[in-house]
């Protein structure tokens, strides 16, 4: 009861306590299966502070995404700054895959946007999916990326190599000794599957 009282006179308690709750229970059960009245009871507050901070159902969702995405956004822009080279490429692809291997609920939240038909992301889902797609388009034109495949099938394939190890990776468990990490042998593996099918010169990929 203290903890409700208390975050009746902290706005940010409140937002975040109902982040917390929201996230869980789309995680849970889907953002379609899950109603306000749950998140308002689970977070502690009422529907309309929900509907104050947060507009709907739909703008929480949104505020959920952008801020689990916040800090991947962050470091892939950094690395975009730098212009598309072997390197920062290869940087990329760990900066994504340790990102989700951090934070397993993102890997169940973009589960759950595909199984109900999202197609709508955050805006920093968004912008870095449109500059990736800009960044890949002018590092083919500079003869770092091989020019025949179109950009958006190198981020497909790209995306598609590190969230596959998410999907399938338990098959590793099976000859887990304890004592080679399988997570980041197969990341290289990925990377140099990457690298050989659309890096202009793969043998300096590393």
């Amino acid at each position: 009861m203290a903890a409700i009282v208390a975050r009746k006179h902290d706005p940010e308690a409140s937002r975040a306590a109902i982040l917390d709750a929201a996230e869980g229970l789309f995680l849970e059960r889907g953002f379609a299966a899950t109603s306000m009245s749950e998140i308002a009871e689970r977070s502690g507050v009422t529907k309309s502070l929900i509907h104050h901070h947060f507009g709907s159902k739909e703008g929480l969702w949104a505020e959920i995404k952008r801020r689990r995405f916040g800090s991947y956004h962050a470091a892939q822009l950094a690395l975009y700054a730098r212009g598309l080279t072997h390197e920062t490429i290869k940087a990329s692809m760990h900066a994504y895959f340790h990102f989700l291997r951090a934070n397993p609920q993102v890997h169940r939240m973009i589960t759950w946007m595909r199984l109900e038909g999202d197609r709508e992301c955050a805006d920093l889902v968004v912008d870095l999916r449109t500059r990736a797609i800009a960044q890949i388009a002018a590092a083919q034109q500079a003869g770092v990326l091989r020019p025949e495949m179109p950009p958006e099938f190198v981020l497909m394939i790209f995306l598609g190599l590190v969230n596959a190890w998410f999907d399938e990776g338990g098959f590793a468990t099976g000859f887990d000794d304890g004592r080679v990490d399988h997570a980041e042998v197969y990341l290289e593996h990925a990377w140099k599957v990457f690298a050989s099918s659309v890096l202009v010169d793969a043998s300096r990929a590393g």
